[in-house]
Formats: structure tokens, C-alpha cells, sequence
């Protein structure tokens, strides 16, 4: 089957599943697409074994989303409270969650400050994305006050900085340094469909330094349909934290948007894969995108060449790439020819200034 043929599939099945889901919800969501996301639904106290904890909301998506908690009283249990905002349309009558489809691909970036109190013997804290699946459990890509940088459950790939693959530590070996701003982004892209041959893959960024896109695994292979994304806090208590403890999460600069079902990124020459054959494209439009278009017209440089998600294609892109590169199976370029890149790029940032 052609990719095109693959498209034209996959767009007729989406719209199939969003006219069902509306006519059996009992709610229109025919109209409802990724880029219509404008708020978030609360659910707080999502677990609450401190119920009495005294918390502070800020909710200004897609600026700010903060759980403020201290203060936490007397106990039910001793686990954790959790806090989670749902990514959600909010149409000025109601706020419904988004349900996210197996066909649908999405770029989601945002970042995240878990800042706690300094106690080295704290229960673990943990902030980050999560979504949930109803039917096949939580997936999470999340930072915590030990460090760690994971993602794991459902059927999100595994991966964590304290694990390494063939290319060394995940994420470069980087940690999470509680109380620092970290940016994390995922972007999931559909395949086609339970029997195709085509896998579904996430691929998971920290701070700019990427996983490599990982194969996802289940039988569905890809997300579950209506399954939920959000953004949650879970705080943990010891007894003798209780009137010491404090977490504040804070989730800023919030950015969903769908992804078009053929793009790849880092696919500079277009036809569908990331390989050896993108390295001298990934030049060129970074060097002149102009001649570029010229040479590939149809063809954005920046959505395909924008590696660490920042809006733009320069020089920060050159090693998030290279990472890309190494984690599709291509051949990474030489170091001299990276040395370039990286001073033609910072050339270009110094004349764009």
C-alpha cells in the first residue's frame, strides 16, 4: 500500500471513530481536533491520602499550570496526593477532556519545575506527563526528586536515564536537579493501524536531547483510542515530613498540536524515513533554505528540520539530530562535518541577530 493510500486510510478511519464516538457519547465531537485544545480539566485530590494538605491552584493555560502544596495535615494514609490537569477544549459552556485516537498524531513539549523542600530523606516526588488509557493502564514520561528521568507504563517505550542502549546513557546520562526548569516533549507518531506493518512510535526528549524514536509494541499498535493526556504532580510523604513538606510543580509554556501523519522528523529529502540520505538536506536547509525549497519544494525545512522543538531550525538542532539519526539505525556524519553545521549554523544565528 502506497504512503499516500496509508494517509487517505488513516484520515477515513479517524473521522469513522470521532462520528461513532459522538453519536454513542451523545456529544458532537466530529469538529474536535488536537489543535482545538485550550484548557485544562482539574482533577485534584486524584489520590488523597493528605486530603486536609493546604494547595494552591494557578491555572492560565498554556502559560502556567501550578500545584502548590504544604501544610499537610492529618493523613488518611501515607502515600501520596496526586494533581493532574487534562488537556481539555473548553468550548464556553463546558470543559470536556480531549479523547486522543490511535490515527491522531501529536507534538507535546512543555516544561517542568518540581522544587521541593531540601531533605535528602524525602519520599521520591515526581511531575511530568501522563496519560491514561482506561483499558491498558498509565503511561508517564516524568522527572523526579531523586533524578530520574523516565518514561514507562501503558504502552509508552521505556526509557530512563539510569539505563543505557547501544549509544550509552539514555538522554546523555543527564539528571533532574530538583528546583531547575527542565523541558520535556514527546511526539507520537501514528502507524497503520492493528495489522499494519508500519509501527506506531514515540519519541521522548529531555531538554532538547532525544530517545530516538522507539518502536511502540501493543496490539494496537499505538495510542488507545479516547485515551486522556495530561499533566500531573504526585507528592509523596513520609510521617515525619509532614510539617516540613513542601512541592511546588510548576508546568509552563504548554505546546499540543497534532502532527501530520507523514512527517519524520529530520526527514529532509521527504521520503518518509530518517536516514543517511537527510545529512546533506539537514545541511543545506540550514545553511540556506532558500536554495533548499529550491531543491525540495513542497517541503517545510523548519516542521522537518526543527529536531529539539524550539521553533526554529539552527545550530541547536545539529546534535538533537545526529541523536535522531543514530536512534533510526542511519549513519551519523563525520565530526568534522558536524563541526561545520554547528559554525555555519551559529553564523547564521550571529547575522540573524
Amino acid at each position: 500500500m502506497s504512503r499516500e493510500r496509508k494517509r487517505m486510510v488513516r484520515k477515513a478511519t479517524a473521522i469513522g471513530v470521532m462520528v461513532a464516538a459522538g453519536v454513542m457519547g451523545g456529544t458532537d465531537i466530529r469538529a474536535q481536533t488536537i489543535d482545538e485544545i485550550n484548557a485544562v480539566d482539574l482533577q485534584l485530590y486524584r489520590f488523597g491520602d493528605f486530603p486536609s494538605s493546604n494547595l494552591t491552584v494557578t491555572n492560565e493555560f498554556p502559560d502556567v499550570l501550578q500545584f502548590d502544596e504544604r501544610d499537610y495535615g492529618d493523613p488518611v494514609g501515607f502515600f501520596a496526593n496526586q494533581h493532574v490537569g487534562w488537556l481539555a477544549i473548553d468550548d464556553g459552556e463546558s470543559v470536556s477532556r480531549f479523547q486522543f485516537q490511535n490515527e491522531e498524531g501529536f507534538d507535546l513539549s512543555v516544561e517542568v519545575t518540581l522544587d521541593v523542600a531540601d531533605d535528602p530523606e524525602q519520599r521520591r516526588k515526581e511531575a511530568g506527563i501522563r496519560m491514561d488509557t482506561m483499558i491498558g493502564g498509565e503511561g508517564l514520561f516524568i522527572v523526579t526528586s531523586d533524578g530520574e528521568v523516565a518514561a514507562f507504563g501503558a504502552f509508552f517505550p521505556f526509557v530512563s536515564n539510569r539505563t543505557q542502549d547501544d549509544d550509552g546513557p539514555e538522554f546523555g546520562g543527564a539528571i533532574y536537579t530538583p528546583g531547575e526548569t527542565a523541558t520535556l516533549r514527546m511526539i507520537y507518531t501514528p502507524g497503520d493501524g492493528e495489522v499494519g506493518e508500519q509501527r506506531a512510535t514515540m519519541e521522548y526528549f529531555f531538554n532538547g536531547v532525544s530517545s530516538g524514536a522507539r518502536d511502540i509494541g501493543n496490539l494496537e499498535n499505538g495510542v488507545i483510542n479516547n485515551s486522556i493526556l495530561g499533566f500531573y504532580a504526585q507528592n509523596a510523604l513520609f510521617a515525619e515530613e509532614l510539617d516540613s513538606a513542601f512541592v511546588v510543580t510548576t508546568f509552563e509554556s504548554i505546546s499540543i498540536q497534532s502532527l501530520p501523519p507523514d512527517i519524520v522528523l529530520g526527514d529532509l529529502d521527504g521520503n518518509g524515513v530518517l536516514d543517511a540520505f537527510d545529512v546533506a538536506p539537514f545541511e543545506l536547509a540550514l545553511a540556506d533554505q532558500e536554495a533548499y525549497l529550491a531543491q525540495f519544494p513542497g517541503l517545510d525545512p523548519v516542521a522537518l528540520g526543527d529536531v529539539n522543538g524550539d521553533g526554529v531550525l539552527d545550530a541547536f538542532d545539529v546534535s538533537p539530530f545526529e541523536m535522531a539519526l543514530a536512534g533510526a539505525g542511519g549513519a551519523v556524519p563525520e565530526p568534522a562535518s558536524l563541526a561545520l553545521l554547528v559554525v555555519g549554523g551559529m553564523a547564521m544565528l550571529r547575522k540573524r541577530r
